[in-house]
């Protein structure tokens, strides 16, 4: 591949192959790419060919990822992601937006399918407001919000409760999940419970990062008496994925985990189990102010809807 070749790529292409990549499957694939299946195992094979790299094994039952093509989908699914996002507060700031919003997210948390309808509908109610998304750790998400650089968060139960500024209130609940190789022998059965946890060696966030990870699995083991067998520290939540690597290595995390649509991973519910998504905010005296209007929407919009329900 000559250098930047790879930049002749169209966002169509990068569209296609992230499809591919989730359904594996090419008929799904075209249908949400609105193209017909000839082309895109055209454009597919014309990647692979400028890149140099085999990204899929193909058969005639199925094709697959290959371990190149599950990191460039982890990395391109996350850039296509921004780019989205990036375009969308173009158009805002040329509308003159005069109130702004800043929602930040945790790295580990795929929620923008679900939050951005949520997002056009209160804007075409509210055409003056001015939206902008960010992800970050939630360490950072924090201290961004007691800098006033962020006005809502995001976040998983117990960051931001030593934060007397903060308030919070749960958006969604729902079980737990296990996310695992579909090699794993616990894809075979519908349900877990806590004890098919103990044979399992968790990959979690690092402390480092801001992670209660570590503590809150130590929580959730201590009825068992025992200790999380942890295997594998990240730094970045869209990692954890790409790290399993073993039958017996699994990711302890809720509906909207980033990776839950990596093609190479199953799921299944633990039961006996709740993770809770918050809602989180600085306390303000104002009647009304502009986030409040926005978290009383948006409470109203997820009322009904569940932690697992995209699953």
């Amino acid at each position: 591949m000559r250098y930047n070749e790879y930049l002749n790529f169209s966002l169509y292409q990068i569209k296609e192959f992230l499809a591919l990549c989730e359904h594996l499957n090419y008929t799904k694939a075209a249908k949400e790419c609105f193209v017909t299946q000839s082309t895109l195992s055209r454009n597919i094979q014309s990647m692979e060919n400028t890149l140099g790299i085999q990204l899929f094994v193909r058969n005639t039952v199925k094709v697959t990822p290959t371990p190149a093509g599950r990191n460039l989908y982890e990395k391109l699914k996350t850039i296509f992601e921004q780019y989205e996002d990036a375009i969308m507060g173009a158009y805002k700031i040329q509308e003159g937006k005069s109130h702004p919003i800043t929602i930040g997210i945790n790295d580990g948390m795929d929620i923008m399918p679900e939050l951005l309808p949520f997002i056009r509908e209160f804007m075409q109610v509210h055409p003056d407001f001015e939206i902008n998304v960010f992800r970050d750790f939630n360490y950072s998400l924090t201290q961004k919000m007691e800098a006033h650089e962020c006005d809502i968060i995001l976040d998983f139960e117990g960051i931001g409760k030593k934060h007397s500024f903060i308030e919070a209130i749960p958006l969604l609940r729902g079980p737990l999940m296990l996310y695992f190789l579909k090699t794993n022998p616990l894809s075979r059965k519908s349900c877990l419970t806590l004890e098919d946890l103990a044979s399992q060696q968790l990959l979690v966030r690092s402390p480092s990062r801001g992670s209660d990870q570590v503590d809150f699995s130590r929580n959730l083991y201590a009825p068992l008496g025992i200790e999380p067998n942890i295997s594998i520290y990240v730094d970045n939540a869209s990692d954890l994925a790409l790290n399993i690597q073993q039958d017996n290595q699994a990711i302890l995390a809720d509906g909207f985990f980033i990776g839950r649509n990596c093609p190479y991973l199953d799921s299944r519910i633990v039961a006996g189990t709740e993770s809770v998504i918050y809602i989180k905010w600085i306390g303000t005296k104002d009647e009304i102010s502009d986030t409040q209007l926005f978290i009383r929407d948006l409470l109203e919009y997820f009322s009904d809807m569940k932690l697992t329900e995209n699953l």
